[in-house]
């Protein structure tokens, strides 16, 4: 970011705090001429524990601000083991920042609401918890846990979905109504297996991180995929949202595939030395620091990152492919058969 120190390794356009682990970004808002982005994060070390939610802000997308850590566990609370993903709702007066709160364990989880008391959101109120795992019908395959509520608008009232892990080992969505946002009421097991198309496309043991989006009259329903206990890249499924007959909304699928791979995405680390990365026919990668984005022409784009990696060896394979440089400058660089860059130019 703008005000970090120089670094070669360090991202340019990519977030990153001063230090520290980070991983999903959460509860992305646009107020007051600035957007505001938080995301997960450990602000005293390099490891997935004690997990805070980090926030910048930027008026541009390009150069951000680093604020002090927006909140982080509370002693005793309903999310003293960690501050867990979630969103940012505007409700006009204040912001909401609704998240899954970690008990002990990921298994014992809550969806927690904080609020902001300041208009730069850099103070909170203390968790409120306002759902548990819901117990569906005996004789029901039951949820294992849950996480990551998504909240959305739809035929005038206030809904959530969060991902689950059901205990026969599949993943599922659950819905929740909201319209108070202090008063959650389970609804039911939105989406799951039976659907084939997600069936196939989305198999995993937990859907994360839910987003749900409509664009041009389709909706696009983004599902992060965890399966053997790691992340293993995202897919979106589009169609369309109807009311059924209880009057919440159902969504028909129509289509489904990956629109990132790998386990690195969300600037998770990589496990291992993978540093030499094959670039496909016109495909596309762009260097920013130790994180590296490529994109195929006919396939889903894969994220790698590797810290304290300032160089990366970049083989073509046959037809010439394009790597940009955006760590301080967006100079080209043409890579053919058997060529290998090392450092970015410039």
């Amino acid at each position: 970011m703008s005000d970090a120190a120089p670094d070669p390794a360090r991202a340019g356009y990519h977030i990153q705090p001063t230090r520290g682990w980070i991983n999903d970004p959460n509860g992305m808002l646009y107020r007051d001429g600035r957007w505001h982005v938080f995301f997960q994060h450990n602000p005293t070390g390099a490891f997935h524990t004690d997990i805070h939610w980090g926030h910048v802000s930027s008026d541009d997308f390009v150069s951000w601000h680093e604020h002090a850590v927006a909140f982080g566990p509370t002693p005793e609370g309903p999310d003293r083991v960690g501050c867990w993903s979630g969103v940012c709702v505007d409700l006009g007066d204040r912001v909401a920042a609704v998240y899954t709160g970690i008990v002990t364990d990921p298994v014992d989880s809550t969806v927690c609401i904080r609020y902001a008391s300041d208009p730069d959101l850099d103070r909170w109120s203390d968790p409120i918890s306002v759902a548990t795992v819901p117990a569906l019908p005996p004789g029901e395959t039951q949820v294992r846990e849950m996480r990551d509520p998504f909240v959305f608008q739809w035929g005038g009232r206030r809904w959530a979905l969060l991902g689950a892990g059901l205990t026969d080992g599949t993943p599922a969505l659950l819905l929740w109504s909201c319209d108070d946002l202090e008063t959650w009421r389970f609804e039911r097991v939105w989406l799951g297996v039976d659907d084939p198309l997600l069936a196939s496309a989305a198999s995993a043991e937990i859907w994360e991180c839910p987003q749900l989006v409509e664009v041009d009259g389709t909706w696009a329903l983004f599902l992060s995929i965890w399966r053997d206990n790691q992340l293993e890249g995202t897919v979106a499924a589009v169609g369309s949202l109807g009311s059924t007959p209880d009057g919440s909304p159902g969504l028909s699928v129509r289509a489904c595939r990956g629109v990132d791979d790998g386990r690195s995405l969300y600037a998770v680390t990589l496990r291992g030395t993978e540093l030499s990365v094959t670039l496909q026919p016109g495909a596309e990668a762009w260097l920013d620091g130790e994180v590296l984005e490529v994109y195929p022409p006919d396939a889903p784009p894969r994220t790698y990152r590797d810290p304290g990696t300032a160089a990366w060896r970049l083989v073509g394979d046959g037809s010439a492919a394009t790597v940009r440089s955006v760590a301080g400058n967006a100079r080209r660089l043409d890579v053919s058969a058997g060529l290998s860059s090392g450092a970015p130019p410039g």
